[in-house]
């Protein structure tokens, strides 16, 4: 997906209580036991109803009515100026998530009082200024400071006027939930940098789930759409801004590809929706749209919302977020990730590049080398797979730092798709079963293979920052095949490394809770 970065003519500005035992028990079953309201979503969806629209009460029934109370959807939003359109899509697909969760749990709600908001602007912000350190301390991604409240135009302009990709944007998040700041009652904010870190919306990510073809108009891909909406709220989609320009517009179709450079969201879908007296000069030839959320406003098609044709060429790739707000899933993570992941190579304004892929043959996999910060338990490990129903197996060594040596502590196999979890590709989190136990300061591996039966793996890494190219600091591994050797992907001498990992990192995070709990 190319860098999103919205196309505008001119003039136009873009862009019931419960006990305090029963919400511990609740919050620590929350963050991995969902998987059987996956499993019993996608039964009653092996029917496809032919209308969905999240905005309703009954989103089923074409009659119904919007009810704060039953919406998974907040107010439209406004992006203004700025090329945040993959924050704002980010952030309403991950409330949507957050509203379906809570309507699976029972719990009551209303996006006028009690609803759930995040910032678009902050994650943008952090997404780019890369925040480390305590609350309150804004620090730059190559870790100059940044003045607090008063910061240079320049940069400003370059953070809110860079895209990104949804996929990744708000994933590297998933973690410290640094970007996952929660919003005022108002949407409306400005392009200037904030003052604060704000408050923490509590959102942590499980799994993000994404397309694998650019065909989307095909059935196939349009069931597995409507699936996914089904069972996990709305997509943020990638489109071309141009056909989406029509002054007054409502319904929206290209026969022809365009490069991807906006996103919007697909909330719902109207298997009748008839195309014939859009005014469209060429219409699709069969009825059936998507219903689309854009981020320029209220006054853009019908209160910011409109329709796509599913036979539309412009569509080129879709996520979905599968969230929790349990705090308690997890107390901190080791990742070797240290770049800004968020944008297409040689689109990143901060280090040129990134995130990179590189199709291998199956049984490929990747690895790192950790010291442990303190005593620990390892309860989950997270990682891409780039397809379908992909096989992993995840292994576990303690006492080194190298995934060919060390004591077996572990080693988990499984296959997406089974047991209750769904197929989809995208990042994935796996429960490690059982937590593998470590001492403060004891170095450790966690190896991750996959396994493709129907071709080849990608995997995924992220290059790193400047600073962090030590071949002392950072222990990242790749191996070929299923036999191969596992090579250090960050080196002394990178000119020995082949330049698609070349100082890179494997995109690998290793979920932990604190010894004591």
């Amino acid at each position: 997906m190319n860098s999103i970065k919205i196309w505008r003519p001119a003039g136009r500005r873009h862009g019931k209580m419960m006990g305090k035992t029963a919400k511990k028990i609740r919050a620590a079953l929350a963050f991995f036991l969902l998987l059987p309201l996956f499993a019993e979503t996608v039964a009653r969806a092996a029917v496809l109803p032919e209308f969905y629209d999240m905005r309703l009460a009954e989103p089923f029934d074409r009659s119904s009515y919007i009810d704060g109370r039953k919406t998974l959807l907040n107010e439209v939003g406004n992006q203004g100026s700025a090329n945040i359109c993959w924050a704002f899509t980010a952030a309403a697909a991950l409330e949507s998530n957050v509203y379906k969760n809570w309507q699976r749990q029972g719990i009551a709600y209303s996006v006028d009082a009690r609803g759930f908001r995040l910032s678009p602007w902050k994650m943008a912000w952090f997404s780019y200024a890369r925040p480390v350190g305590e609350a309150d301390d804004l620090t730059g991604a190559m870790g100059k400071p940044l003045k607090k409240g008063s910061y240079s135009v320049p940069l400003a302009s370059r953070v809110y006027g860079h895209g990104s990709w949804p996929l990744f944007a708000p994933e590297f998040l998933a973690g410290s939930g640094i970007g996952f700041r929660k919003a005022a009652a108002s949407v409306t904010e400005d392009m200037k940098a904030p003052v604060g870190w704000g408050e923490d919306a509590g959102l942590r990510l499980r799994n993000i789930f994404t397309s694998t073809s650019t065909k989307l108009y095909q059935p196939a891909e349009i069931a597995r759409m409507k699936s996914m909406m089904l069972a996990y709220g709305a997509l943020a989609a990638g489109i071309n801004s141009l056909p989406l320009q029509q002054k007054g517009a409502v319904s929206y179709y290209r026969n022809k590809t365009l490069p991807v450079n906006h996103g919007v969201n697909i909330i719902g879908w109207d298997d009748a929706y008839d195309f014939s007296e859009s005014g469209l000069k060429v219409k699709p030839r069969h009825k059936g749209a998507w219903i689309i959320r854009n981020s320029w406003g209220k006054d853009w098609g019908e209160g910011g919302y409109a329709y796509l044709s599913y036979e539309d060429k412009t569509l080129h790739n879709y996520v979905a977020y599968d969230t929790s707000l349990d705090r308690a899933a997890y107390d901190w993570i080791d990742t070797h990730e240290r770049s800004n992941c968020l944008v297409p190579p040689r689109q990143n304004w901060e280090n040129g590049s990134g995130p990179r892929y590189r199709q291998m043959e199956s049984g490929s996999g990747f690895a790192a080398g950790y010291q442990a910060g303190k005593a620990g338990r390892i309860t989950a490990v997270g990682f891409y797979a780039m397809a379908d129903g992909m096989e992993y197996t995840i292994t576990i060594r303690k006492g080194s730092l190298d995934p060919a040596q060390g004591t077996l502590a572990l080693e988990q196999s499984g296959r997406f798709g089974a047991d209750n979890t769904p197929e989809w590709a995208g990042y994935r989190t796996v429960k490690v079963s059982p937590d593998v136990v470590l001492a403060s300061g004891e170095a450790y591996t966690v190896a991750v293979s996959l396994r493709n039966p129907k071709g080849k793996v990608r995997l995924v890494l992220s290059p790193q920052l400047v600073e962090s190219r030590k071949a002392d600091s950072v222990y990242s591994y790749i191996r070929r095949g299923g036999h191969g050797h596992w090579q250090k992907t960050i080196r002394p001498n990178d000119g020995d490394q082949p330049v698609w990992y070349r100082n890179s990192s494997v995109i690998e995070r290793v979920y932990l809770k604190s010894a004591e709990k």
